[in-house]
């Protein structure tokens, strides 16, 4: 199915809060024995999505120095599989202590906290020793993205995985740009072949993504669930919707 005909639950025709849906088939990617459910339905949003970024679109390589922009739930796997992948440094950045705390158990070497009207661009230039390598910016605003923008170092490269419908501002001369050689990507969601490999990462152990659930609640619970993610009551990072035996 193209990019242009896509139709997904909850966007284009009705959601999954249900017990079930109907789905086309070559949609279905087959959960390996050793995953958890509970994984397997993070992992098709919150870790396939960062991987193609990181993997797919960036093509990221060990030794590079990240930053990630926004370590909500898609940040903060964006962060731990950039750990894993080989970063030599990886930066978080986030307008919330607590997230930023939690950042360091999953992966940060550095966090940066975003103070509302400065430029965290400048704080990950002096952390990293002149910026990054990669800048994935997972908040979907246009001044995390010029923010983001201005923490590359020559040669950098911006991966766009936050998504708004506000038009990005680059604040950044076309010779610099040029010059420098930065490059710009727009990712979105994930191959059915990410999400097979991420959950093969799962099995084999090299990644933890149930580590990232911090409640666990019944179908009957969505509504709750939806008020702590929009409140942030509790700190969630992941929730997931259980279906009783």
């Amino acid at each position: 199915m193209s990019c242009a005909s896509l139709r997904a639950p909850g966007l284009h025709i009705d959601g999954a809060f249900a017990e079930a849906i109907r789905v086309p088939s070559d949609c279905l990617v087959r959960v390996p024995e050793g995953a958890s459910l509970a994984a397997a339905a993070i992992a098709t949003d919150c870790v396939a999505t960062p991987y193609h970024a990181l993997k797919c679109r960036a093509g990221m390589k060990g030794g590079e120095r990240v930053a990630v922009v926004g370590v909500g739930g898609l940040g903060g796997q964006t962060m731990r599989l950039a750990s894993v992948l080989g970063a030599s440094q990886v930066v978080a950045v986030d307008i919330s202590s607590a997230a930023l705390e939690r950042a360091k158990r999953f992966g940060a070497t550095d966090t940066v906290l975003a103070v509302p009207g400065e430029d965290p661009s400048l704080k990950i230039r002096e952390v990293t020793g002149g910026g990054v390598d990669l800048a994935v910016e997972c908040c979907g605003s246009p001044d995390t993205i010029a923010q983001s923008a201005n923490a590359l170092d020559r040669g950098g490269t911006l991966v766009m995985v936050g998504v708004c419908m506000q038009p990005p501002r680059i604040d950044l001369p076309v010779a610099v740009l040029a010059v420098a050689e930065i490059s710009v990507l727009g990712s979105f969601a994930s191959h059915a072949e990410d999400l097979a490999q991420v959950l093969r990462m799962e099995v084999d152990g090299v990644i933890d993504i149930g580590s990232s659930i911090t409640h666990r609640l019944s179908l009957d619970q969505v509504p709750e669930a939806l008020e702590m993610l929009r409140t942030k009551r509790g700190d969630p990072e992941r929730i997931v919707i259980e279906m009783e035996d």
